[in-house]
């Protein structure tokens, strides 16, 4: 049975392991490098996941089976557009993939994203990542205007 839960403080060791690991799958769906992540010191990352779980300006959930984690997601509120937000480290281990997680998961931080006030969601993907430009076009997202040739940017908006 998957379960979808909010991070919290102590869960810094385990949301690292598994944010290296989704780097380590799939380097090219994100910003942040497999190097970066690595050489981030533990006091950082408590204090990032620390953040996500208070869910003031940033919110993660995990997705677990039993005790194994098999997914993962981050809201980040903007600080300069404050009715947004942004989804952020999206990623789902390939044997869970095409199960309902990562809908389930972008609808927790949907959720918190609405409920924090924000009226859209955005996030990106690359544009070799065609695999994800169908699941978020298939959520309901929008295709923004290219701002970036290697990137394709979507919004959903939030029913307020």
């Amino acid at each position: 049975m998957i379960t979808i839960r909010q991070f919290k403080p102590g869960d810094w060791k385990d949301v690292k392991t598994l944010r290296l690991r989704a780097l380590r799958d799939s380097p090219q769906a994100f910003t942040e490098t497999l190097s970066e992540a690595t050489e981030m010191s533990d006091s950082m990352w408590k204090k990032r996941i620390e953040q996500n779980s208070e869910g003031k300006t940033s919110y993660g959930v995990l997705a677990s089976d039993h005790d194994k984690l098999v997914g993962m997601a981050v809201g980040l509120r903007d600080q300069i557009d404050i009715p947004k937000a942004q989804l952020v480290a999206m990623w789902v281990s390939p044997d869970y993939r095409g199960k309902g997680i990562a809908k389930s998961l972008v609808e927790s931080i949907s959720a918190w994203a609405k409920d924090s006030g924000c009226q859209k969601l955005v996030t990106c993907v690359t544009v070799q990542n065609a695999q994800a430009k169908h699941f978020y076009t298939k959520m309901g997202y929008d295709l923004l205007p290219d701002q970036n040739c290697n990137e394709i940017h979507l919004q959903l908006p939030l029913n307020t």
